[in-house]
């Protein structure tokens, strides 16, 4: 009994082979976006918690300007703090002798001997420096390659307005530097910016810092509450001018890649489940429909002998095998996928152990899954066998009533031709059919809306922040508060066609029980090289008295327009004032907090002092500007709009074009799998139907249009359908992740639209033509026998 119905399985499988393959690939794809998206995942924060374990990666920070060493018992004293290490850090002007355009280097002091305690580095190239050589550095790794660094290379920095020449002796990647950024950018300009490592007594002795420090890390204890900790740091630094400390959530690299893992994570729930979910709605209908085309066998079956166990096995066999295929694809699919994506990450996340692992629970889970969805997709079908008794399933289904639909009784239909109207009623005799799927098309729209959404956020976001919020082509960043007089210097270069200056300062914002560490900065009156802009991107102005706050510090604080901040600066006398909020900007990367220059000069008690400018500048003049820059012991920094523009369609955008393509190639496959099948089963269905209508004189041409017009109208209903459902997925996509350091802007262009409306329309034209194929070589005698 058992062989005959395996024959009969082949057999059905053989018969229902375009079927199979359609199906079998959707849930592939399924499959493969799980299996791609969690081995990134898995692989991604395996090298995190590997990296981290293995260099002592501090679980705090700390910044000041300057305090003696001794006081270190102090803060190891602090209950849950376990082991304290001090340094020095310094961001410094360097000269590379083959490039003309100045670069920054962060430098950061290791001991003179042995390794650090915490965040300690892995040698990637090189050696170490050796002991007494103060002249040797070692060199991030992302600088080092975007900059083709050789060892041994010189390189000049300006020490405390001295040039002084260094030897790179090794490229190194650090826990801290995963992804390396300057500032508030969010985006890496590795070409510009680097991290530099350096015995300690040769940083000391350049800014006479024997004996003290301007940074920490600390390591804390299990089970303790860091913000406690990190109070009690911050008020035995205040008296040393301490900037705030931060806990290793808070740490720039860390927000960045822990924010980018758990993103792979939501996608990796998000965009399986749609496939999957299809792939179940796919398989219902398919064995639905075998069931009802073969209730006489599954009579004659039953008649036999065969329990309903074995008959409804023998169907659950069908749906099993169809995703064991589709499951066995989606694990070699989705293996190349993590890989592709794993190896894309490498290019901006620097660790040491970041290679793609699959693990071992990753393929049983996948294919669990598959068969979850096939066994789901078929209940309902297995359901109707149970029911069905011997003599009733040997009679032919009762026909259906044909009785007039809303549709036709309103009348509506009158004006259409008879070929209309047997659309229209083929549609409303079973409505709830059609209505799943369509809603089952819909979801291919979906897939390519939350694809091509990516890019199109992407793309405004940097419109919106590089070409209207920041006009200008380069930032510079001065050693310290500087008079505006230095505005003035930068201007009468050649080259430099318009400055603007700003005055920065690190400060805290309390709000109730609430406080957030923030940036303020004071722009002039009025600015015109950076903007700042509303949601409708109109630009705003600084009002004269009070503060202007980005919308996600203002989220954070739980704050609005009208309400008081108490401000406390973190720096210099550290001066208090409660001041109001006025207006609230919405800004993509970042969150600070704005005032009038005038006013944070007054705030600050000082008399026209900035701490960086922007530059628009002449490209043909940029050579001799750059010379020039480099000479000025004034400036510590010097960033370039474009150049971080480039950077970012090399690594980010690359990594955003072949996520979308995975996207488009996956929807084009969901439309096509339930355009088609869709198109088959009701080609199956009604060939009798069909095969009267050509009996009847109906041409080959006109029983196809009956045909081809349901699916036509299916389409057109699933597109705006899923047009919303791909709006409110990418909606919910946002609100789950929620990234800190860089906002991501609901933006879809309506060319995403118009792809995958034209996807839909492909995926009907090419089942169309399978369907054409058929109805052009339909048996009318055939089929009026089975019928009969």
């Amino acid at each position: 009994m058992v062989k005959g119905l395996d024959l009969k399985l082949m057999r059905d499988l053989k018969h229902m082979r375009a079927q199979v393959i359609t199906i079998s690939i959707v849930v592939a794809c399924g499959i493969a976006t799980l299996v791609g998206f969690l081995s990134t995942y898995e692989s991604l924060k395996y090298a995190q918690q590997q990296f981290y374990d293995q260099s002592r990666f501090a679980d705090a920070f700390a910044s000041l300007k300057r305090a003696p060493t001794h006081i270190i018992h102090l803060l190891n004293n602090i209950d849950g703090v376990t082991e304290v290490e001090d340094r020095l850090v310094f961001e410094l002007l360097i000269d590379l002798e083959t490039r003309d355009e100045p670069a920054v280097g962060r430098f950061v002091s290791i001991p003179d001997i042995g390794p650090s305690h915490l965040n300690r580095l892995s040698l990637q190239k090189g050696r170490w420096p050796a002991p007494g050589r103060h002249d040797e550095v070692l060199v991030g790794e992302a600088f080092f390659k975007t900059n083709n660094l050789e060892l041994d290379q010189t390189i000049s920095a300006v020490f405390n307005g001295r040039y002084r020449r260094l030897r790179v002796v090794g490229s190194v990647v650090s826990p801290e530097y995963i992804y390396a950024v300057q500032g508030a950018n969010p985006m890496p300009d590795d070409k510009h910016f680097g991290v530099f490592w350096i015995p300690r007594s040769a940083l000391a002795a350049s800014f006479d810092m024997e004996g003290a420090f301007n940074s920490l890390s600390f390591a804390l204890g299990p089970n303790i509450s860091v913000k406690s900790v990190l109070q009690a740091i911050d008020r035995i630094l205040k008296p040393y001018g301490g900037f705030g400390s931060i806990a290793r959530k808070d740490q720039t690299s860390h927000m960045f890649i822990t924010q980018e893992i758990y993103g792979l994570q939501v996608q990796a729930t998000f965009v399986p489940f749609i496939f999957l979910s299809v792939a179940a709605f796919l398989l219902n209908v398919v064995i639905s429909r075998i069931v009802a085309t073969q209730r006489e066998q599954v009579a004659t079956l039953k008649a036999l002998g065969f329990f309903d166990s074995s008959i409804a096995w023998h169907f659950l066999k069908l749906s099993v095998v169809i995703s064991l295929l589709g499951g066995a694809l989606g694990l070699l699919f989705g293996y190349w996928i993590g890989y592709s994506m794993t190896d894309l990450y490498t290019m901006y996340f620097r660790m040491p152990l970041l290679a793609f692992i699959m693990p071992q629970w990753l393929p049983f889970t996948g294919i669990g899954l598959s068969l979850f969805a096939s066994i789901v997709g078929v209940a309902h079908a297995l359901r109707g066998i149970f029911k069905l008794t011997p003599a009733e399933a040997m009679r032919p289904p009762s026909p259906p009533s044909y009785h007039g639909s809303l549709v036709e009784r309103s009348g509506f239909t009158k004006k259409f031709s008879t070929e209309g109207r047997m659309v229209i009623r083929g549609l409303t005799l079973k409505p709830l059919r059609s209505v799943l799927t369509s809603v089952g098309m819909s979801f291919a729209c979906l897939i390519i809306v939350l694809g091509f959404f990516w890019q199109d956020s992407i793309d405004h976001l940097l419109q919106v922040q590089f070409s209207l919020m920041m006009r200008q082509n380069v930032d510079v960043t001065f050693t310290g508060p500087v008079s505006t007089m230095a505005l003035e210097e930068l201007k009468r270069h050649e080259g430099v066609i318009d400055a603007e200056g700003y005055r920065s300062v690190g400060v805290k914002l309390h709000a109730e029980h609430r406080s957030e560490p923030a940036g303020l900065v004071g722009m002039p009156s009025p600015f015109h090289l950076r903007q700042i802009l509303n949601e409708k991107l109109e630009p705003l102005s600084v009002p004269e008295e009070g503060l202007l706050l980005s919308r996600s510090l203002a989220n954070k604080l739980k704050v609005k327009s009208g309400d008081f901040l108490r401000v406390e600066v973190l720096e210099g006398a550290r001066p208090e004032r409660l001041l109001p909020v006025v207006n609230i900007a919405d800004e993509f990367v970042g969150g600070a907090g704005y005032m009038n220059l005038r006013a944070i000069n007054q705030f600050l008690k000082e008399s026209n002092l900035i701490t960086s400018a922007g530059l628009t500048i002449d490209n043909r003049f940029a050579p001799k500007l750059y010379a020039e820059l480099k000479q000025m012991p004034k400036i510590a920094g010097v960033s370039f709009k474009d150049t971080t523009l480039k950077t970012f369609n090399e690594t980010s955008a690359k990594y955003l074009i072949v996520f979308s393509l995975f996207l488009l190639g996956f929807a084009m496959v969901i439309a096509f799998g339930i355009v088609y099948n869709s198109a088959r089963i009701s080609f199956s269905e009604r060939s009798w139907e069909l095969a009267s209508l050509r009996v009847l004189g109906f041409t080959k041409l006109e029983t196809f249009r009956i045909l081809v017009g349901e699916i036509v109208i299916l389409i057109l209903c699933s597109i705006p359908l899923g047009w919303y459902l791909g709006v409110q997925t990418t909606k919910a996509l946002i609100n789950e992740m929620a990234p800190e350091a860089m906002q991501i802007p609901f933006v879809i262009q309506p060319s995403t639209f118009t792809y995958s409306a034209l996807v839909m329309v492909a995926s009907g034209v090419l089942s169309g033509f399978v369907i054409w194929r058929k109805v052009r070589n339909l048996d009318m005698i055939e089929a009026l026998k089975v019928r009969g």
